[in-house]
């Protein structure tokens, strides 16, 4: 029967095995997904209905729950996705869109946590002194969009669809 089978239907067969073998894998990242969604939105509520707005201080945190509320959310589907299709993933745009995304998000979330440590660096060590006004802070934010995007870039081109050691099997994965 095995002989008879023919190489699509062994593919599927073995993609179905590492999808049964990834459950566990799967049900952690729809967890993510689903604490990343309540957290970042309860931020987001707090943050934009409890506090005042006339305070710089808390700028960057709603924009971070915002950019992790995105990052939980495509982060988490491509990798359930991943985990659907280790055999099977067949469209290279896809693929390396998803890629650019997740560098992105992670890229954006980890410059806005240093900009956060340093404007409150320079609240701490100079109370007195300049802090960051609004101008700087958005300049800062834009710093750090430009600063990802340039980062997240060669991975729409080291990342694609690539073949296995048989030519009709491929997977999402860095293609160098």
């Amino acid at each position: 029967m095995e002989a008879n089978a023919s190489v699509r239907e062994r593919i599927v067969r073995w993609n179905k095995d590492l999808q049964y073998d990834l459950i566990p894998n799967n049900l952690i990242l729809a967890l993510y997904i689903f604490l990343g969604i309540f957290g970042n939105s309860t931020v987001i509520y707090v943050y934009r209905k409890r506090f005042s707005r006339k305070n710089n201080d808390r700028y960057f945190i709603p924009i971070l729950a915002a950019i992790d509320l995105f990052g939980s959310v495509i982060c988490g589907s491509f990798g359930i996705a991943l985990n659907m299709m280790q055999a099977t993933f067949y469209n290279d745009s896809l693929c390396k869109t998803w890629w650019f995304f997740a560098a992105f998000i992670t890229y954006e979330s980890q410059l806005l946590l240093v900009v956060i440590a340093v404007q409150r660096y320079l609240k701490v060590v100079r109370p007195f002194g300049r802090h960051m006004d609004q101008k700087l802070s958005h300049i800062a934010l834009l710093l750090t969009f430009i600063i990802s995007l340039l980062l997240a870039i060669p991975t729409s081109i080291l990342y694609g669809s690539v073949s296995f050691p048989h030519p009709k099997v491929r997977h999402c994965w860095a293609t160098m």
